[in-house]
């Protein structure tokens, strides 16, 4: 843990007295897929920026409790995951659209570049 960003070593004791509060309630295995599956999600929705991953687990655990209160209006637990689900996959979408854009305005940009020096 001493090779942990002091930012990241916070995090992860948060992260490991949640897990422990919550395998004393629950079991292990439920715990411990939540717990992979939301880490995979923010790491990759936060493109591993630091700032980005706090940002983004904060948005993960807010529609994650979300969900839990729509259990209170008798919706099902596989719908409220698909939903969460559907949620991510958009975020990263429109991330992967924000980035091919960015993309094809650079290469648009090199290749007029490359027009006027050859005008010259």
């Amino acid at each position: 843990m001493a090779a942990l960003r002091p930012g990241c070593r916070l995090a992860l004791c948060r992260e490991l007295t949640k897990l422990h509060e919550q395998v004393i309630s629950g079991s292990v295995e439920e715990v411990l897929a939540a717990q992979g599956f939301n880490g995979i999600a923010v790491a990759l929705l936060a493109m591993s920026n630091p700032l980005g991953i706090i940002l983004t687990g904060l948005f993960i655990g807010h529609i994650t409790v979300g969900g839990g209160h729509l259990q209170t209006l008798r919706y099902m637990k596989e719908i409220i995951e698909v939903i969460i689900g559907m949620i991510i996959y958009f975020s990263a979408f429109s991330l992967l659209v924000r980035d091919l854009i960015a993309r094809l305005r650079r290469a648009r940009a090199q290749r007029a570049d490359t027009a006027q020096e050859e005008e010259r």
